[in-house]
């Protein structure tokens, strides 16, 4: 293959010190300076991809200020650099637009009964967060008692990689953890957690967001994740409040 290639990774890159632990280390990274252009998401993740090149591979770098990062490394000459993803408000707020009025969308409005709606959608992934998710909202709801029939918290999560066992198993646990918070606080008209393991439309998310008065994306350790500013540009009419945490970063944010 003569022509050019480039390859974007969209999940963390670990530091040296956690990649040594990796027993074919060296020829992942091989592998992966094979390319012409590597992308990462951020520039944390860029760094630590160079550190183990210059300090394990014994790779040569070159910076010019805000260029991709030239690396001569196994042979090979490529360049580096961080390039974050984002998102197309407008057509995230059409798709919001056009979902409104779907019957899906109707239902939910009906039977919320002027609570206030939590919701989240993420791929079922152990990454996600999504049992710590489940339990936090049960301490919102123990520590709160007034919260009570006042919120209710709604988890999309569809299926995904469902042969594989460690995703079978985090699909069993959140059955068995909202199982279990709903048998423990659920009423006669309130129903704490709605855990849907099934696929929607685009139009149908992009619109119960927009029904939605917090979201709440909290991956334990991600890259790419989008949710929270999908969340924003679908509530460009009606104010939200998009809470987003993850471990990796330490941080939160609120808008």
């Amino acid at each position: 293959m003569k022509n050019r290639i480039g390859f974007f990774l969209h999940i963390p890159f670990p530091a040296p010190q956690i990649l040594l632990s990796v027993p074919r280390h060296r020829e992942l990274i091989e592998a992966m300076c094979a390319f012409d252009l590597l992308g990462f998401q951020t520039e944390p993740d860029l760094r630590a991809f160079c550190d183990y090149v210059a300090t394990e591979a014994g790779g040569a770098l070159v910076r010019d200020g805000a260029k991709p990062v030239s690396i001569d490394a196994f042979g090979h000459q490529l360049k580096a650099a961080a390039y974050p993803i984002g998102v197309y408000p407008d057509e995230i707020a059409a798709l919001a637009k056009d979902g409104e009025s779907g019957r899906d969308v109707e239902i939910v409005k009906a039977t919320l009964h002027h609570r206030k709606l939590v919701m989240s959608i993420d791929r079922l992934d152990y990454s996600k967060g999504l049992v710590e998710r489940f339990r936090a909202f049960e301490r919102l709801i123990e520590h709160d008692p007034k919260q009570r029939n006042n919120v209710s918290f709604l988890q999309i999560a569809p299926p995904t990689r469902s042969d594989i066992d460690a995703y079978r198993d985090i699909r069993l646990q959140l059955e068995a953890e909202s199982g279990r918070i709903n048998g423990r606080y659920a009423e006669l008209d309130w129903t704490p957690i709605r855990y849907i393991h099934r696929q929607y439309e685009r139009p149908v998310l992009a619109a119960l967001f927009r029904e939605a008065h917090v979201g709440l994306v909290t991956p334990l350790r991600d890259g790419m994740n989008l949710g929270w500013r999908r969340n924003m540009c679908r509530r460009r009419i009606r104010t939200i409040r998009a809470c987003w945490c993850c471990r990796n970063s330490r941080a939160r944010r609120a808008s």
